[in-house]
């Protein structure tokens, strides 16, 4: 899951950077050429804005089954236990998940949390910002009185500030402004339709949206280009609509601007808004509205620029998201996908069966890097015992799929092991056992014949078969001896391999989850890729 929120995440935020880039560009020629008016680049913006966010999420459910790059991150279930290391057949331990990044690897939980902190403080101070800027405009409004409504919008009069700003609230709609606009009518007349056309093209609304994903992307420089972005082009599509319909002369406006930006510098105590909508203290912006109403040309709606300039950019906005679509890969296995691969590993003869245990064995194999190589190096060494082992199973009679037993016996290895039980060869038969099936153990250890150790086997595996009637059990008992499974029958008056296995008389902990998930990657061999 956090595998697949990051992933989402990332494509998000390079999307966002190409949009940003594709946005200033489609500004640049509206500006130079007269293309498309600020209203159709503002409204550019925030559909392509909104497609950065929605596509990414979207596409995630239609993602590619592989990634089109080499991941740069990959969750695995763990780094491989110890008794995993040591001996194939023995699995204990599943390690906390994690992250490997590269050569570095975290610790899933740890880094989760990390992760989940980070957007805590953001969110923390997000929330911090917006419900002090709230506390403040409800101070405002308290201290402000209802002058009219226009349409639904509350306009209110204040003597606390001197920048009149609009505000969209839940069941409010509202333009505050300086009562001290009322002793010029023209100035008033200026403010009043500037905040109304900021409801009008849902500046109001869209502010918060642009913040909410300033407090989620805050490392983001593009977020923060377009937010500036936006915003700067909210005042130029306010001031181009308001000259543009003749509601206000250029000269007047651009008198007023003067008016409230030199007041507003004067005082100390300037109101700031999570809807704040002007930017008088950006100089440069104010020079350029001026220039442009003083050298105001209506500029071209061309809709069908506009529409192209939409398709354009959501396409690329699409294609950069659906190749970055994976970068963070889950390498862990679901049981649904397990499921999945049973399927393919259907045997007539031995169970093939899914559980929780055989999940996290095969998450041992599969979830962790240095399992994907053991398994990737063992049926590579198996290749060369194949023809050999696949003739006696099928002289005996014995499902093909047990092939996988030195999978988890020796990982195809044919050579002694130092360990408590003193196995050898690609079986990993014990002295006993090799003496009673007729293997010698002299100056010549013929356990490490590959063609001998391999008739014990089968004859081993048949004979098991033959006295519990049951593949399964016979597994067992070629792990845990004749006897140990006997005892443990008879104790829980249970033929179910699996009951067996809960009830603890394997050998090796997880010895036949461990074959059941060799087998099943052994059928699957595209899961390693």
């Amino acid at each position: 899951m956090l595998a697949s929120l990051l992933s989402i995440y990332i494509s998000m935020n390079i999307a966002l950077l190409v949009g940003a880039i594709l946005c200033a560009i489609i500004l640049n020629l509206s500006t130079r050429y007269k293309i498309l008016s600020f209203k159709q680049n503002l409204n550019l913006n925030y559909f392509l804005f909104a497609a950065c966010l929605i596509l990414p999420a979207v596409q995630s459910f239609f993602a590619p089954q592989g990634p089109l790059f080499e991941p740069i991150a990959k969750v695995w279930t763990a780094a491989p236990s110890e008794n995993f290391l040591k001996s194939i057949s023995v699995v204990e331990a599943v390690e906390k998940p994690s992250i490997s990044v590269g050569e570095t690897s975290f610790h899933y939980f740890n880094f989760e949390w990390l992760l989940i902190s980070f957007a805590i403080l953001f969110f923390a101070y997000g929330l911090f910002v917006t419900l002090r800027d709230l506390v403040n405009l409800k101070k405002i409004l308290n201290r402000s009185f209802v002058y009219k409504k226009i349409h639904g919008v509350k306009i209110y009069l204040s003597d606390d500030i001197e920048i009149p700003f609009s505000f969209w609230l839940p069941g409010t709609i509202g333009a505050v402004l300086s009562s001290s606009t009322l002793e010029k009518r023209e100035d008033f007349r200026v403010a009043l339709s500037h905040e109304l056309q900021h409801h009008r093209q849902r500046d109001t609304f869209w502010v918060y949206f642009l913040q909410l994903s300033k407090i989620l992307m805050l490392w983001n420089l593009a977020v923060h280009y377009w937010i500036k972005l936006s915003s700067q082009l909210q005042e130029f599509a306010c001031d181009e609509a308001l000259v543009d319909q003749r509601k206000v002369s250029s000269h007047a406006y651009i008198d007023c601007l003067i008016r409230v930006a030199e007041t507003s510098m004067m005082r100390k105590d300037r109101f700031a808004s999570a809807t704040n909508l002007f930017f008088f203290a950006d100089r440069k912006t104010l020079k350029r509205r001026i220039q442009n109403m003083l050298s105001f040309h209506p500029h071209k709606k061309n809709r069908s620029i506009f529409i192209a300039s939409f398709i354009i950019g959501s396409f690329l906005i699409a294609s950069i998201s659906w190749a970055s679509q994976n970068l963070i890969q889950d390498r862990r296995v679901t049981i649904k996908e397990a499921e999945a691969m049973a399927k393919n590993a259907e045997s007539s003869e031995f169970p093939i069966v899914i559980n929780e245990l055989v999940l996290k064995q095969l998450n041992q194999y599969l979830g962790t890097q240095k399992g994907r190589a053991h398994m990737k190096e063992s049926l590579e060494r198996m290749n060369e015992h194949r023809a050999m082992i696949e003739r006696k199973l099928k002289e005996y009679k014995v499902p093909q799929e047990l092939i996988a037993i030195p999978i988890i016996e020796s990982g195809y290895k044919n050579s002694s092991q130092t360990n408590k039980y003193h196995s050898a060869g690609l079986w990993m038969f014990i002295p006993q056992t090799a003496k009673a099936y007729g293997l010698k153990l002299g100056a010549v250890d013929e356990r490490l014949n590959p063609e001998l150790e391999t008739d014990a086997a089968m004859r081993l595996l048949l004979a098991n078969k033959l006295r519990f009637k049951d593949w399964g059990l016979s597994v067992l008992a070629y792990n845990a001896g004749e006897k140990a499974i006997q005892n443990g029958i008879d104790k829980t008056q249970t033929r179910d391999p699996w009951a067996l296995v809960k009830a603890g008389v394997e050998l090796d902990a997880n010895y036949l989850s461990n074959l059941t998930a060799a087998i099943l990657i052994m059928k699957n061999p595209e899961s390693l890729n």
